[in-house]
């Protein structure tokens, strides 16, 4: 009895680590899958920002149809990008488009300019 359940608990061990590591690869491939979409998204912030272009509009609700240069790039790029179009039809999925995201992108990028700028001017022979 006991060393059939031994053998039993083996199995389960083994077993579950089969399931483990699908579930590793499946999780994996949906974190490389919104980091793909991520960057999409980041290439637009440092496209309009570069280019001094106005995110959102004035009025941003799927009715509109000028729903501001963010989104509007957005949709431009699905046309041409099916894995963005995909990501975009998708109902379930996060889309990473509100206002509140875009502003959080412009401020991850501004922290990170304010770090290399920062960085350069520690380094730089006269300012010390």
């Amino acid at each position: 009895m006991h060393l059939n359940a031994i053998e039993d608990w083996k199995m389960f061990i083994q077993s579950k680590g089969r399931l483990d590591s699908e579930t590793i690869a499946r999780d994996e491939k949906a974190t490389e899958k919104i980091r793909s979409i991520l960057k999409r998204h980041v290439d637009i912030t440092l496209y309009l920002a570069r280019q001094n272009l106005a995110f959102q509009g004035h009025d941003q609700s799927s009715s509109s149809t000028n729903r501001g240069n963010f989104i509007e790039l957005m949709n431009l790029l699905a046309t041409y990008d099916p894995e963005l179009n995909a990501h975009l039809q998708n109902a379930s999925a996060t889309h990473y488009i509100h206002s509140d995201n875009q502003n959080e992108f412009i401020h991850c990028i501004a922290s990170e300019i304010e770090k290399s700028i920062t960085s350069e001017i520690k380094e730089a022979r006269y300012f010390r």
